[in-house]
């Protein structure tokens, strides 16, 4: 089953720098691929020997942990995906404001799932 697909440019601001629209489509572009697309060996290739700090405390650093967490996730969730609400940029910082959700049937419904902020 398909995740949602992250539409890029209904986020982009217009006061964002180059350099900001260029960062917020990178994070989206991974998120995508991660979160919605369970796309890891896409993930790993892309982002393999790039800094990856985990702030979740359940997760290891580098790529291989978020990878190997939300394999995991999936194997019990499948259908788990992202929809990012918000997205806020400060410098070389992306914020992600997300709603998470386990089941297809509960996207778009606020009262399901979890609420994330990403960094």
């Amino acid at each position: 089953m398909a995740g949602p697909i992250i539409d890029v440019s209904a986020y982009e601001k217009s006061h964002w720098s180059e350099q900001d629209k260029e960062n917020v489509r990178s994070v989206l572009q991974f998120v995508q691929l991660l979160m919605n697309d369970h796309n890891f060996e896409e993930v790993v290739r892309q982002q393999q020997g790039k800094p990856y700090k985990q702030h979740n405390r359940t997760m290891t650093d580098g790529i291989q942990g978020v990878v190997t967490s939300v394999k995991g996730l999936t194997k019990n969730a499948p259908e788990f995906s992202y929809d990012v609400k918000y997205v806020f940029v400060d410098g070389d910082r992306v914020i992600l404001h997300s709603h998470a959700t386990l089941k297809s049937k509960h996207r778009g419904d606020e009262s399901q799932g979890l609420n994330l902020i990403d960094i």
